[in-house]
Formats: C-alpha cells, sequence, structure tokens
C-alpha cells in the first residue's frame, strides 16, 4: 500500500483554515467527501502534508479560491518548494503529529504546528512583513 493524502473536500468560506488535511498508509473508503493525493514525483508526503496545512498555503487558497470545495485542479496550483534542509524538519514534525493524534485525537499540537508555520515560512523566503500579512497582523489590502 502507498501513502496517501486525504484532504477534506468541502470547506467553508469563512473558515481559516482551508486546507485540512491527513496521511494514511491503509485503505480507506472514501465517497465524494475527500480529495486523495498520490505523487508522481518523489517528494516527501510528510513535507507535502506540512505545507499543505501551513498557515501561508491556506492564506494563499483562501485569496485564490473562492469556492466551497476544492477541487484538484486548485491544489494542482499551490507553488511547492523543492525540498532543503527546512523539508525533512517539517516531515519530521508532521510525523509527530500525526503520532500524536492517533493516540488520542484531541491531543493539543499547536506548538509543533507552529513550528511548522515557521519552517515553511523560511522554505517561501517569507520577510517580516509577509509573515504578519498571513497571520494578521496587518491588512492585506
Amino acid at each position: 500500500f502507498c501513502k496517501k493524502i486525504f484532504i477534506q473536500r468541502i470547506r467553508n468560506l469563512s473558515l481559516k483554515d482551508r486546507i485540512v488535511g491527513t496521511l494514511s498508509e491503509e485503505i480507506i473508503l472514501c465517497t465524494n467527501t475527500l480529495r486523495i493525493l498520490t505523487l508522481k514525483e518523489n517528494y516527501n508526503l510528510n513535507t507535502l502534508l506540512g505545507i499543505l496545512n501551513s498557515r501561508l498555503i491556506n492564506y494563499f487558497f483562501r485569496k485564490k479560491f473562492i469556492n466551497k470545495d476544492i477541487y484538484a485542479y486548485q491544489l494542482a496550483q499551490i507553488p511547492i518548494k523543492e525540498e532543503n534542509k527546512n523539508s525533512e524538519k517539517i516531515a519530521f514534525l508532521v510525523n509527530e503529529i500525526l503520532g500524536i493524534k492517533k493516540q488520542n485525537p484531541t491531543t493539543d499540537t499547536t506548538h509543533l504546528e507552529t513550528q511548522i508555520d515557521q519552517l515553511v515560512y523560511t522554505l517561501y523566503d517569507l520577510t517580516v512583513e509577509e509573515i504578519a500579512v498571513v497571520e494578521g497582523g496587518v491588512n492585506d489590502v
């Protein structure tokens, strides 16, 4: 079996997190409520999951797409950076979160998610000002 990323297909437009995904190797029956991602290229799925669930990519998605459904063509338009030293750290933290959530889905992993966000900001070379916009610190007119 191969690992796949599962993304919730329908998300309310008013939600800050438009992309909500998880990773699984299990056989899962999905109706039309999930999008399933597999990779054609060699890219760490844990890293990709961390990037997709990050504040930066959710900000990008919220600004670019104004539809409650999440479509494959939209996901294909997300700019994914080449892996580097931060990618390994992102993958490690994602693996930690998945392990914690598997044991207890209600455990707060915000501190790990924040670390991933910081690594993603570095991966995408964001300035302090751009990070403030993404995090809602300033208006992004």
